[in-house]
This record gives C-alpha cells, sequence and structure tokens, in this order.
C-alpha cells in the first residue's frame, strides 16, 4: 500500500509537471508571436533576433521538455501500479 501511495504521487507530481510546461510553452510563444508581430517581422525571413527573443524561444523549448518528462513520469508510474496489482 505504502509503495502504491508513492507511485500515485509520483504520478500527480507528473501531471503538474505536464500541466505547467503546458503554461510555460504557451506563455511564451503567446509573448514571442506578440513581440514578433509588433515589429511586423512575421513575413520576412532574414532578420536579426534579438537576446529576448531566442530567450522566450528557448523558455518554450523548456515547457515542451516539461511537458515531455511530465508524460513520462505518469506513464512509467502508471505501468508500476498496473503491475502491482497484477
Amino acid at each position: 500500500m505504502f509503495i502504491q501511495l508513492i507511485l500515485i504521487t509520483i504520478m500527480l507530481f507528473g501531471a503538474f509537471l505536464s500541466i505547467k510546461g503546458r503554461i510555460v510553452q504557451r506563455s511564451s510563444v503567446w509573448h514571442l508571436g506578440n513581440m514578433l508581430g509588433e515589429k511586423g517581422l512575421l513575413d520576412e525571413e532574414s532578420y536579426p533576433i534579438t537576446l529576448e527573443e531566442e530567450n522566450l524561444f528557448l523558455r518554450s523549448l523548456s515547457g515542451i521538455r516539461m511537458k515531455i518528462v511530465g508524460a513520462l513520469l505518469m506513464g512509467i508510474t502508471a505501468s508500476l501500479i498496473i503491475l502491482f496489482h497484477i
């Protein structure tokens, strides 16, 4: 019973991490889109990228990474819970 409680706690942490990753990714992509839209640079191919734009892009990638890690935590713990019930 104690092991199942720990696994459920890890699964809930994975769900929280996945939700937080989605929020981080969407907010940074939204800010980046607004920033590029204000400059009128959405259609042009070559323009110098600023440090703030690069940070927003990297932040969106870290949001994707959080979503992946959260999904892996949920999947692994769910399979272990099923294994312990069998």
